[in-house]
């Protein structure tokens, strides 16, 4: 899920379920200190594990959803030097859901993917 920070940052936030943490895709490490981020995590680790519970659909997994979840915050993510966070957050979400490494994710890269979900998103079928 993409969280934003501050009105003007966005990380993307996996929720683990085997594992049991929450792991944040960070490409700007430098724009949140550690107990910044911890706070803002705070909401997400003690929210998730409630919701898990009260939907009754995790029953396998019931007994480890009594406390906060705890989190990851990822170091070694590409980083990003020129503003592009939220693109950087969509990519992140987009490839670890296909399985793919971030070896294809750079500033040098991040103009072509800002392009191409522009023209994916122009040449959407918008059958009602």
């Amino acid at each position: 899920m993409p969280l934003n920070i501050r009105d003007h940052h966005w990380v993307a936030v996996k929720v683990d379920l085997q594992a049991l943490e929450l792991i944040v895709y960070d490409c700007s490490i430098g724009a949140t200190s550690s107990k910044e981020m911890d706070a803002l995590m705070l909401p997400l680790q003690t929210m998730i594990p409630t919701m898990l519970r009260v939907s009754s659909q995790f029953e396998d997994i019931a007994q480890c959803l009594h406390k906060p979840r705890t989190y990851t915050r990822l170091l070694s993510v590409p980083q990003n030097s020129r503003g592009d966070c939220a693109v950087y957050t969509i990519k992140f979400i987009e490839f670890d859901m296909a399985g793919c490494t971030f070896d294809r994710l750079s500033d040098d890269m991040i103009p072509f993917y800002r392009m191409k979900m522009a023209v994916d998103i122009f040449c959407q079928d918008w059958d009602l």
